[in-house]
């Protein structure tokens, strides 16, 4: 088997401890329109990069705007991947459109429901699985990564030019 085989069979293996972590994620509010939560999933996010062994994680606020959850992993690569994302949600209303409470995530079929489980917070959490996974593979990742997660992508960015 070579090593991205072990990777995928790694991440399968694991697939409920990925899914617990993510429906962590959905729980917490981050609803940049209003601001609810929105510092609080930050600080989670920073928790999860640090957890990934960055060792340079720092919340970025700019004036008027909500954080930048910056991180760096230095491999020691030749070379260095930057990764954006975002981690803010548009708000659930109206409430009674849902199955299910948004923010309390719902696996029905095989699917989990939640608010920000496709946008963006599921894609989010499965970069950070896949980097876990070829961590616990190959010790660490093949090359460096530079985190940029912002927090106001869903009321158009105005903080990340700042």
């Amino acid at each position: 088997m070579n090593e991205l085989e072990k990777v995928y069979q790694l991440i399968d293996n694991r697939l409920g401890e990925h899914l617990g972590k993510l429906q962590e994620f959905i729980r917490q509010r981050s609803i940049s329109q209003t601001g609810e939560g929105v510092q609080e999933c930050a600080e989670l996010l920073k928790s999860y990069l640090q957890d990934l062994g960055c060792k340079r994680v720092s919340l970025v606020e700019p004036e008027f705007y909500w954080p930048i959850v910056y991180g760096h992993y230095d491999a020691g690569a030749e070379k260095t991947l930057i990764i954006y994302m975002m981690y803010d949600v548009q708000p659930a209303e109206p409430l009674d459109l849902w199955s299910s409470p948004p923010f309390e995530p719902a696996l029905r079929d095989d699917k989990l429901y939640g608010r920000g489980v496709c946008d963006n917070k599921g894609n989010i959490a499965v970069r950070l699985a896949a980097i876990r996974a070829f961590q616990a593979v190959r010790g660490q990742v093949p090359l460096s990564l530079k985190f940029c997660i912002e927090g106001d992508e869903e009321i158009g960015s105005p903080g990340i030019e700042p």
